[in-house]
């Protein structure tokens, strides 16, 4: 073919070339809303319990592949954490590191010897663990401090003191329970392991990490058979973790993960066993209370960046690190960090996605409650809203569970087209499923769907096993 000057020939040959690329797009799609249907009715599930939107964006303009019940509002559980991390990642640089601090009085420093007390900064970090806490000791002992003669004082001031904030009513001693204070550790959880490997009457229980916080009464037996309870209990400023029943000798060892009560106690009492590990001992208490003005900074951990953060939160769907970043988000009007004000900002956020007179509700920004409400239809539009967004949608698809390969999809989808094909958001609470994310096609296109089912208490798993198999199906 010859083009003339005027290029129409060229201009004409683009346009047929992108309608039959659009045609030979539109025919497998076009088949979505059929095979999905299909699926439903193939399905256990009612259809009245069910709400889901599928979206695609087609040059700049959003167009809906299928849709049930979407306008109906629903509990989300965990898809909630869409919005948290979307408000997170929109306020913050995806770099931002909060910071833990050591603090002393400098007339009570005199060589090797820290003649008053040694006080620890809480900011908020959520991913403040061990290795960050070994970091912290490290500059300590490298500051030339051998002996701590006062108390060890832990500044938790940072946040207000609710630790369960907005969470449904009733705690347990479950990991996903953990506390919320500006100054936590390790998820403010404990490991608990046990093994029996010999025919002895005794069962090996191991605290991890070991510290004076936890008291433990080892009261399980060896038999041949498993039979294993492990219970932890609040008292008045520790926790007791209880192990009885039976474990079988030479079975695998087994784990139980258990929230604690008191955050800057159990800070307190793990870093005095990480600074008498370091040689660092500490002559007095434990106590929470508040930095004095004139102390100085001697030791200092950074973060990891806020984006790693965000994956933590939502690749395993961490109860905690959503509600720590909630806090967080308040900081940049309030003084104090608190639920209502990080819960504002996100409101604010999802506001202006769906729009300001939306119908919605968002008490908890983890999920753990059935008070929040939401419709498919606005998660969806959050989904397509981030995917678009340069400057963070990297960070957000990379926080969410890839099917078949990690996080809460990690044993979900395996050996179907939607491994690693497929990332998604979870939820789960008692009658409530959820799966909210993105389908990538074969074909180029990215699909943006929620799924979510509220019914009978006992029946989420039928729920889960539709929704697996509708991103299967958008996974072409």
């Amino acid at each position: 073919m010859e083009f003339d000057s005027s290029g129409k020939n060229k201009a004409i040959l683009v346009i047929a070339w992108l309608l039959c690329a659009e045609i030979a797009l539109a025919k497998p799609l076009s088949e979505v809303s059929e095979k999905m249907s299909q699926l439903l009715a193939a399905s256990q599930v009612k259809k009245k319990e069910i709400s889901a939107t599928v979206v695609l964006m087609d040059a700049g303009k959003k167009v809906k592949l299928w849709s049930l019940n979407e306008k109906t509002l629903r509990v989300p559980a965990s898809v909630t954490k869409i919005l948290t991390a979307g408000a997170v990642l929109d306020q913050f640089s995806t770099t931002h590191q909060f910071v833990t601090r050591l603090f002393v009085k400098p007339q009570d420093k005199k060589g090797a010897i820290l003649s008053g007390d040694l006080y620890l900064k809480g900011g908020g970090d959520p991913s403040f663990v061990s290795e960050k806490m070994w970091f912290l000791v490290n500059e300590l002992r490298r500051s030339g401090i051998k002996k701590v003669q006062g108390d060890l004082v832990v500044d938790d001031t940072l946040f207000d003191r609710d630790l369960y904030p907005g969470r449904r009513q009733g705690r347990v001693d479950r990991a996903y329970d953990a506390p919320i204070s500006a100054m936590s550790f390790n998820w403010n959880s404990v490991n608990v392991f046990v093994r029996a490997s010999s025919k002895n009457q005794s069962v090996n229980v191991t605290i991890d990490p070991p510290n004076d916080y936890i008291e433990l009464k080892n009261l399980a037996k060896t038999t041949t058979k498993n039979r294993l309870s492990v219970s932890r209990k609040r008292l008045k400023n520790h926790d007791v973790i209880t192990v009885s029943g039976t474990k079988k000798v030479n079975s695998e060892e087994s784990v139980s993960y258990k929230s604690i009560s008191y955050p800057s106690l159990w800070t307190g009492y793990n870093l005095k066993t990480f600074l008498q590990q370091q040689g660092i001992d500490v002559a007095g208490k434990i106590k929470v209370g508040k930095v004095p003005p004139e102390a100085e900074e001697v030791a200092v951990s950074k973060s990891k960046p806020l984006s790693l953060i965000v994956a933590d939160l939502m690749k395993f769907s961490n109860n905690y690190v959503a509600e720590m970043l909630t806090k967080q988000l308040s900081l940049e009007t309030a003084a104090v960090g608190n639920l209502e004000g990080g819960m504002k900002k996100i409101r604010q956020f999802f506001s202006s996605i769906v729009g300001e007179k939306s119908n919605f509700r968002l008490e908890n920004s983890s999920g753990l409650t059935t008070l929040n409400k939401m419709t498919t239809e606005q998660i969806t539009q959050v989904l397509v809203e981030l995917l678009g967004r340069f400057d963070l949608s990297a960070e957000f698809v990379n926080s969410l569970p890839i099917a078949g390969v990690d996080g809460t999809l990690k044993n979900r989808m395996r050996g179907t087209r939607a491994e690693e094909w497929v990332r998604a958001k979870t939820g789960l609470l008692s009658g409530v499923a959820g799966l909210a994310g993105y389908a990538g096609r074969r074909d180029g296109v990215v699909v943006s769907f929620a799924f979510i089912y509220n019914g009978k208490h006992g029946d989420e798993w039928k729920a889960k096993q539709l929704f697996d198999r509708w991103a299967i199906e958008l996974a072409r």
